[in-house]
């Protein structure tokens, strides 16, 4: 897979002078640092946020399952104030 990435000018400049020195190409550099910053932090999106998520309820205990119900609420008092 092909990846484009904007570096800052500073950053692409370390990655060329590694690249020179050990006499590798940028992909490789770039793929190692990837991995080794994957496997310090595997947490997912979820894992990340778990802690915040649900903590603000919308006060309504059966929004899940009656969604449709308040989304048509809303669509019909949006409509009202437009008459």
């Amino acid at each position: 897979m092909t990846l484009t990435v904007k570096l800052e000018p500073a950053l692409e400049a370390m990655i060329a002078a590694r690249c020179r020195a050990e006499g590798r190409p940028k992909s490789a550099i770039v793929q190692e640092a990837l991995r080794a910053y994957l496997e310090r932090n595997p947490k997912s999106a979820f894992d990340l946020g778990k802690e915040v998520f649900g903590k603000r309820g919308s006060g309504t205990s059966d929004l899940s399952e009656r969604r449709h119900d308040y989304y048509a609420g809303l669509a019909n008092a949006k409509r009202r104030r437009r008459r």
